[in-house]
């Protein structure tokens, strides 16, 4: 295959992230497999992992075979379908799905049913492996997830979505007694320096990877046990684990956290934290609507 070869444009940037964006079809794990191989240089010299480009830097792929765009349509993905129009689709996610796929061809995905259900959702967005996705949740996270179905509807809820016009609502219960009964938690997270899975709070002398992301979590206590409390929660904003974090913040993670608990079980197949409520302007008619999971989360699941 004929190697591939681009010029840095503007600024520094991480070699995979910006490989990433210029090769459709390729997930940054996959990305990052090239490099690890050895088949990306960077003027002329083999690339490490965590290489970092400059503006005017050759970089260079070898046999960069064609990426596989796309998800794979899967008939027996079991999910709740909450809501749906010719616009668009509300569906209740099970804790222990992925939402989509990260990788070409990989199958099992929420995603990957609901292009099942909807093959029409192969013609909405510009990702193609994550297709009309507004939002997405943790694997272990469950409830509801937002998708459009058709372009228009799309570029319609994004902007909504970053207007903060599409208020969602989630239920955790969280270790130990939380002390106030209603309040917010403003406190900007940002990417952890060495460990790519996680986030942490931005607090002063944290060192972070890039910079912090403004954070805002509302909260209020529905019900109060022996060991835990079951907290109502609006996610004001939508940064990547905020609520998580913003919890582990307080002293009281999500109970079967596994990134950000006290004691990590990766054995566990569900987080109780769950989106159990949004409400939205109907991008076609215009009208505000609001969506339930028709279980919520209770104190004792």
């Amino acid at each position: 295959m004929p190697a591939w070869e681009r010029l840095v444009e503007k600024e520094e940037d991480r070699l995979d992230r910006w490989l990433h964006r210029r090769l459709p079809g390729y997930s940054l794990r996959q990305v990052r497999e090239l490099i690890r191989a050895g088949r990306v240089q960077v003027q002329g010299k083999r690339a490490k992992k965590g290489s970092l480009v400059q503006p005017h830097d050759r970089v260079r792929v070898e046999n960069l075979e064609p990426g596989v765009p796309g998800v794979r349509p899967e008939a027996g993905i079991v999910f709740e379908v909450v809501f749906e129009d010719e616009s668009l689709a509300v569906v209740d996610k099970p804790a222990g799905m992925p939402t989509h796929p990260l990788d070409p061809g990989e199958t099992g995905t929420l995603l990957n049913g609901a292009l099942a259900r909807w093959p029409e959702l192969s013609r909405v967005g510009k990702k193609p492996l994550e297709l009309g996705l507004i939002h997405r949740l943790d694997t272990k996270t469950s409830g509801l997830l937002l998708l459009a179905k058709t372009e228009p509807a799309r570029v319609l809820l994004v902007k909504e979505m970053k207007a903060r016009k599409i208020r969602k609502y989630y239920r955790a219960v969280v270790e130990g007694h939380f002390p106030e009964e209603s309040g917010e938690i403003h406190l900007p997270l940002g990417h952890h320096p060495q460990d790519d899975r996680k986030m942490v709070a931005a607090l002063p002398g944290q060192r972070l990877r890039g910079k912090p992301q403004e954070a805002i979590t509302r909260f209020r206590v529905r019900e109060r046990g022996l060991d835990r409390t079951l907290l109502e929660l609006e996610l004001v904003t939508g940064v990547t684990h905020q609520l998580r974090v913003h919890l582990a913040s307080q002293g009281h993670p999500v109970k079967g956290d596994d990134l950000y608990g006290p004691e990590p079980d990766p054995a566990s197949s569900r987080y109780l934290l769950q989106s159990w409520r949004m409400e939205l302007i109907h991008p076609k008619n215009k009208k505000s609507f609001s969506l339930e999971a028709r279980k919520p989360l209770t104190l004792n699941d």
